[in-house]
């Protein structure tokens, strides 16, 4: 039967995060539930994971929850109830928010990427209104683009937009919420505070990695050493791939934060802010712990 796991509201696991022992991915076939913020490297990752497990041969089913404008919230889970049925090696790359899953005691892997909650979010910006420079779209992505297309939405820079306090560059507390899932709140401080420490919870119970975007080449090595029957070898392949894959995804139009607009975001995203730190030097000691050096 499918279950969701029961989630433990307590406040005390909110220490800084431990790194996890007990799911290294190292024995088995693992189920992997790779989900990302938009705009955080994660179209990166699936595209090397597509690369790799083609070069390899390797048998594992790869799936995403980027059905377009037919799927819906429940087709999705369904996606992801069908990976934690099977047998075989699974890759879930998702943009849901975090939930916890098990099936007949078996737990998902997690992984996720950060980036930089303000350059992740002017990033995204620019993207809904012009896109990158990806040429052969899955379906999916051609009806994304025409529903932003539809839109009309505004040419503004992201600094005017920030400055005019325009709604449309604006997305508090989206990380958290990111880790948080689906039933945080967050309509006082008392619940914000309680969605805060639930997402940090949450990542310390379920996380394998949380890899910095910034630092690409380092999450790779991390994977590649804790889960070597799936991404043994990546990292090669990021190596080769890096300056063409880059380029397709590199968002069109995008120009750089200025630092008056930067520091009004700031300010409106402390928590936000306050998390990346946390989950940056969590990383920082799963490198460490590994052997790994600032990748870049």
């Amino acid at each position: 039967m499918y279950t969701e796991v029961e989630e433990d509201e307590s406040e005390g696991a909110v220490s800084e995060s431990r790194d996890i022992h007990h799911r290294d991915g190292k024995s088995g076939k693992p189920l992997i539930i790779f989900n990302v913020m938009p705009k955080s490297g994660s179209r990166t990752l699936q595209e090397l994971v597509e690369k790799l497990f083609y070069k390899n041969k390797t048998k594992t089913n790869l799936r995403n929850t980027m059905g377009g404008n037919s799927e819906t919230q429940e087709d999705k889970m369904k996606i992801i109830r069908q990976a934690l049925r099977s047998n075989e090696t699974e890759f879930v790359y998702t943009h849901m928010r975090f939930k916890p899953y098990r099936y007949n005691g078996k737990k998902p892997i997690y992984i996720s990427i950060v980036r930089d909650p303000i350059d992740r979010l002017a990033s995204f910006y620019y993207f809904v209104r012009y896109g990158d420079n990806k040429v052969n779209l899955t379906i999916p992505e051609q009806q994304f683009r025409e529903n932003m297309k539809a839109k009309n939405l505004s040419n503004t820079s992201f600094d005017e937009c920030v400055l005019n306090e325009g709604a449309s560059c604006r997305n508090p507390a989206a990380l958290v919420r990111h880790f948080c899932g689906y039933s945080c709140q967050y309509h006082n401080n008392t619940a914000r505070r309680k969605s805060f420490n639930k997402a940090i919870a949450n990542i310390n119970r379920n996380y394998l990695v949380v890899g910095i975007m910034e630092d690409y080449l380092s999450i790779l090595k991390v994977l590649e050493n804790l889960i070597p029957q799936v991404f043994s070898g990546i990292a090669s392949v990021y190596e080769n791939e890096k300056r063409t894959i880059l380029e397709i995804m590199k968002t069109k139009e995008k120009t750089e934060v200025s630092q008056q607009a930067r520091n009004k975001l700031k300010s409106e995203m402390e928590e936000d802010y306050k998390l990346y730190d946390i989950l940056k030097k969590r990383f920082e000691r799963l490198k460490k712990k590994h052997g790994i050096l600032h990748q870049n």
